[in-house]
């Protein structure tokens, strides 16, 4: 009686490990289109990104550029269609590991647009293609549709 028991109990356990598998591979079917995933790829990127905050960036490895001193850039690689695409993540922060006011040293693009923190997507070619109009219109589509969803 005992063993029969113990029998049972195992397959309650074999069972419960198979509902937990099946929850672990849950598939998202509401995003259907190859757009709709890159958008959601992006969007866990920035998500992680945000997550982490500047100072965990730094320890994982975070880059920093040689002007202005105190940005660094984080960056991921993602794929729509055939393409392959670089998102990259530009902060500036000082020592204490938080984000700095604005100093007189500062990213041609910190410059132009104004802003502390920046995202840039761009395709990843070597051939460095010039994007066309309806490509451009659709990155930008994308990532201002990852960053709302952020919020």
């Amino acid at each position: 009686m005992a063993s029969s028991s113990s029998k049972m109990e195992e397959e309650v356990e074999d069972e419960s490990t198979e509902e937990e598998e099946e929850l672990e591979r849950f598939d998202d079917f509401t995003i259907a289109s190859s757009w709709e995933r890159f958008i959601s790829e992006i969007e866990a990127v920035c998500r992680l990104w945000l997550a982490d905050g500047p100072k965990n960036l730094l320890e994982k490895g975070a880059v920093r550029l040689t002007s202005p001193m105190n940005l660094y850039k984080v960056k991921s690689v993602l794929k729509y269609s055939k393409k392959s695409y670089c998102l990259e993540y530009y902060f500036e922060i000082n020592s204490d590991g938080k984000i700095l006011d604005w100093n007189d040293v500062l990213h041609d693009l910190q410059l132009s647009f104004g802003v502390k923190e920046l995202l840039v997507i761009a395709p990843l070619s070597s051939s460095g293609v010039v994007l066309d109009a309806p490509e451009a219109t659709k990155l930008l589509s994308s990532v201002a549709i990852a960053l709302s969803n952020c919020e």
